[in-house]
């Protein structure tokens, strides 16, 4: 009698199926895991940005910089954090894992992040200038910024701004750096949410409304303190002196309307 050496067709077939429900099981845990790894890689980009920022200011009378200029903050916090100025791929510190590829190649032209959305990094290229080459997936506050040569950067009252890493309110309250289409945002109480997830790419507090690791960002503090924030919570953090005020005289006339990717999102 001849003794079986392999599996017959169905046997096979059975296997593959069991491997098949097994993987389908598997592959939302894995995805979940990935996220988290990415989410916690961003936070400490972001610890570390902060830690930077404070250190800068303590050499600067408890200023950031004495001027705001476009993505200047990267430009004088890089030798805190190690960021590079060569290769886009090498400034880890400056990137999430979520959103690293740059909108723009250098030159200008559309680069490989162009129409992700939230998964896309900014870059500033062109010129022979310091900002030329820098790219990087997050933004400041510029209400952290001490800008003295002027009462408005464009629409932006600047008596609003903080000016110090000293402010009197808590500076664990106060928003710093975090997840942002853009290098540098005035926010205000009165800028609307983003219409959609994923396309335009949304100025003021919206453009922090990112939606990068399932309905947060992260941000770094005034205290270089760094956690997730939600999407909704962005609206109630006192990102200049006057917030407070400015949010209650906004939602004294009705709740905020959220836009419909935006609805189920906690508001905490």
């Amino acid at each position: 009698m001849k003794r079986r050496t392999g599996f017959t067709l169905i046997e096979l077939l059975v296997v593959i199926s069991i491997i098949s429900v097994l993987m389908a099981v598997l592959m939302p845990s894995l995805n979940r895991v990935k996220a988290q790894a990415r989410s916690v890689a961003c936070l400490s980009n972001l610890r570390q940005w902060g830690v930077g920022a404070i250190t800068y200011s303590h050499d600067n009378k408890d200023r950031l910089v004495a001027e705001y200029d476009a993505a200047i903050w990267v430009y004088e916090l890089k030798t805190y954090v190690g960021y590079k100025d060569e290769k886009t791929q090498d400034n880890d510190v400056a990137l999430c894992p979520s959103a690293y590829k740059p909108r723009n190649e250098p030159g200008g032209a559309l680069g490989p992040g162009h129409g992700l959305g939230p998964q896309s990094a900014w870059g500033l290229y062109g010129g022979d200038g310091y900002l030329s080459g820098m790219s990087g997936s997050y933004s400041i506050n510029a209400w952290v910024y001490k800008v003295s040569i002027r009462d408005k950067d464009g629409s932006a009252e600047l008596r609003k701004q903080w000016g110090t890493f000293l402010p009197k309110r808590s500076p664990q309250e106060i928003p710093l750096i975090g997840g942002n289409y853009r290098y540098a945002t005035y926010a205000e109480a009165w800028h609307s949410p983003p219409e959609f997830e994923v396309g335009a790419e949304y100025g003021g507090l919206g453009s922090f409304a990112v939606n990068r690791h399932n309905g947060s960002i992260n941000m770094t503090f005034l205290d270089g303190s760094a956690r997730k924030v939600g999407l909704k919570q962005l609206w109630t953090l006192p990102w200049h002196k006057e917030w407070r005020a400015d949010y209650a005289t906004r939602t004294s006339r009705g709740p905020i309307k959220w836009p419909k990717w935006m609805e189920r999102m906690s508001d905490s």
